[in-house]
């Protein structure tokens, strides 16, 4: 009966060990899927920061847009306003040689009527 008994115990003994062993290979297990699952979390945490990163640059690509569209407005309205004072330069410009022409005319006519009164003058003087 002893020999049944030891055998029981070293039944008992191995199966223990074999727990044991088997014990620590969950517990092995269990480390490394929570290595695995830790990894997937900063994966998770790394591709959120990448889409936050992403909808920040196209958020700052739009507000670019925008200053560039507001600059190509703006130099547009310049480019309109210098044409509108060049073409009202062109016109004062105009206005002042026809002035100036106008001028002329005058001052022509002014001779042509003093060399007028002059001849008057000498004509009423030889009548005299």
């Amino acid at each position: 009966m002893e020999s049944v008994i030891d055998r029981v115990q070293e039944n008992v003994r191995e199966i223990t060990k074999q727990i044991e062993e088997n014990f620590l290979k969950l517990n092995t297990q269990n480390e490394h899927f929570a290595n695995v699952f830790k990894s997937m979390q900063d994966m998770t945490a790394l591709l959120n920061a990448s889409v936050d990163a992403i909808g920040t640059m196209g958020e700052t690509y739009s507000k670019q847009a925008e200053v560039i569209e507001k600059t190509v407005s703006i130099n547009q309205a310049i480019a309109e306003s210098i044409k509108n004072e060049n073409g009202q330069f062109n016109s004062i410009n105009a206005m002042a040689e026809s002035n100036a022409n106008d001028t002329t005319q005058v001052a022509a006519q002014a001779s042509a009527i003093n060399e007028m009164v002059d001849e008057m003058s000498r004509i009423l003087k030889r009548e005299e």
